[in-house]
C-alpha cells in the first residue's frame, strides 16, 4: 500500500506555491501551525523577493529599501497585500505622544524608521519598529529637519546644516554648511542656500559640497526622480539637473498664489508632477494644471510609491492610487481609511513598514498619532535596536555633542 504524503511532505516549491495562492490570513495562520512553518514561511527570502516580484513589481522594490533592514522580503509581501486593499483590515488607533510646535513650523518627519518628535525646544527620537525611545534627546528650538540613509545623518536648524558620517572610526567625517533645505540621496546630499545649489558625495573620504547652480531664485521645495533633481521656485519654473549636470528651465502653468503654499512634490515623470497646496493638483508643467478634490480643505498629502494618503481638515485620511487618477473632479473617487475623532486633524503624514504590518503616522500640531495594522499580534517585538539604528543613534549623539558645543 502507498504511503499516503502529507503537506509537510512536499517539496519546499509546492508548499510555497500553495501558499502564495491563498491569501493574507491564511498565511498568517499558517505561520502559527508550528514553528518549521514559521521558519520554511520566514526563512524563504530568495523565494518571497521571486514572488514580489511577480505580484507588486514596482512598488515592492521601494518599500523594502525604505524599510532598509527592519523587514524581510516576507514582510514586505504581507504589508503590500494589506495595501492593496487597506480599508478592509483592521487598525488600532493609539494617541502615542504629546507634542508642541507652532503653526508656522516644519514638522519632523520620520526617516528610516526613525521618529523625531518635537516639543519646545527638545527633540525626541523613537524607533517605530519597537515604539521605543532611543536614549537621545537634543535641546534645539531651531531644528527644521532630519535625514538619514545607510552612510550620514544629516540635521537641519534654522540655518546651518550638520553632516555625519560614521562615528566609531578614528578618522570621523563630519561637515557643516549654510543650507536652507537639503535633499539626501543613497549616496548624495542636495541642498540649496540664497539661490545656490550644491551637491555633497557622501562616499568621499571628506564631505566637500561642489556648486552645481546659482540662479536668482526663490526655492520652495525639491525632490529627485530617475536621477534627475527637481526644484521648485515660487515664480512659475521648475528646475532639473541630471546626473551629467544638464540643467533644464520649465515654467509651471499655475498661478503664483498656489505655488507658494507648494509642498509634499510627488514626480510622476518629466512631464507631470503631484502636489497639494490647498487642495491636491495633478499638473502637467507644459500645458495646464488640473484640480483635484472638492469638500473640506486638504491639510496633509503622503506620496508612497504608487498610492497616496489624503488628510482633510474634516478629520478625514483618504486613499487612492496614481493610476486611480482622473481628468475630473467629479470622476475622482477615494476610499476612506478612517475619521480623526474629537475634531483633529492631521498636518502631516508618513508611512512606515514593519515585520507585523503597516504603520501610518499622523500629526497635528499637538500629537502623534498612529494607526498600526498588526497582522501578527502573536509574534514577540524585537528586543533590541537594529544594527541600522544603532548606528543611526551614535550618529544622532555626535550632533548633539556637535551642537552643545558649537564646534563643527
Amino acid at each position: 500500500m502507498d504511503k499516503e504524503i502529507g503537506i509537510n511532505d512536499l517539496p519546499l516549491e509546492i508548499f510555497m506555491e500553495i501558499l502564495i495562492r491563498t491569501d493574507v490570513s491564511t498565511i498568517v495562520t499558517s505561520r502559527g501551525v508550528c514553528k518549521t512553518w514559521q521558519n520554511i514561511i520566514d526563512g524563504n527570502q530568495i523565494i518571497w523577493h521571486k514572488i514580489c516580484k511577480i505580484d507588486f513589481e514596482s512598488a515592492s522594490p521601494l518599500i523594502k529599501s525604505v524599510a532598509r533592514g527592519d523587514i524581510e522580503w516576507c514582510h514586505v509581501y504581507l504589508n503590500l497585500t494589506v495595501w492593496s486593499n487597506i480599508t478592509k483590515y483592521d487598525y488600532k488607533l493609539h494617541m502615542f505622544r504629546n507634542m508642541w510646535v507652532s503653526e508656522f513650523e516644519p514638522i519632523l518627519a520620520p526617516d528610516y524608521g526613525v521618529l523625531p518628535v518635537k516639543d519646545h525646544s527638545d527633540v525626541s527620537f523613537y524607533d517605530l519598529s519597537t515604539l521605543e525611545a532611543m536614549p537621545i534627546i537634543i535641546k534645539d528650538i531651531e531644528c527644521r529637519k532630519i535625514g538619514h540613509n545607510d552612510i550620514a545623518t544629516v540635521y537641519l536648524t534654522k540655518n546651518r546644516l550638520y553632516v555625519q558620517k560614521s562615528v566609531d572610526s578614528c578618522n570621523a567625517t563630519e561637515g557643516l554648511f549654510e543650507a536652507e533645505n537639503f535633499l539626501l540621496c543613497e549616496k548624495e546630499m542636495y541642498y540649496y542656500n540664497n539661490g545656490d545649489v550644491f551637491q555633497c558625495d557622501l562616499t568621499s573620504e571628506t564631505i566637500t559640497s561642489k556648486l552645481i547652480i546659482s540662479r536668482k531664485y526663490v526655492f520652495k521645495e525639491m525632490t529627485y526622480c530617475d536621477n534627475v533633481l527637481h526644484l521648485f521656485t515660487i515664480c512659475q519654473k521648475t528646475i532639473s539637473i541630471t546626473n551629467d549636470n544638464v540643467v533644464t528651465e520649465t515654467r509651471i502653468n499655475n498661478p503664483i498664489k498656489w505655488l507658494r503654499f507648494l509642498c509634499d512634490v510627488h514626480i510622476i515623470n518629466k512631464y507631470n508632477i503631484i502636489s497639494y497646496s490647498h487642495n491636491m493638483h495633478k499638473t502637467n508643467i507644459q500645458t495646464m494644471y488640473t484640480m483635484f478634490g472638492s469638500g473640506p480643505q486638504i491639510s496633509a498629502v503622503c506620496f508612497y510609491t504608487d498610492m497616496i494618503l489624503i488628510a482633510r481638515k474634516s478629520g478625514q485620511i483618504l486613499f487612492t492610487r496614481m493610476s486611480d487618477l482622473k481628468d475630473s473632479v467629479r470622476e475622482q473617487k477615494f476610499e476612506r481609511i478612517l475619521n480623526l475623532p474629537g475634531g483633529k486633524y492631521a498636518v502631516k503624514i508618513n508611512v512606515c513598514e514593519r515585520k507585523c504590518g503597516p504603520l501610518i503616522v499622523l500629526f497635528t500640531l499637538k500629537e502623534v498619532i498612529l494607526v498600526e495594522y498588526n497582522l501578527l499580534p502573536h509574534d514577540d517585538k524585537p528586543k533590541s535596536i537594529s544594527k541600522e539604528k544603532l548606528n543611526i543613534q551614535k550618529r544622532l549623539l555626535r550632533i548633539q555633542e556637535r551642537l552643545q558645543s558649537k564646534v563643527a
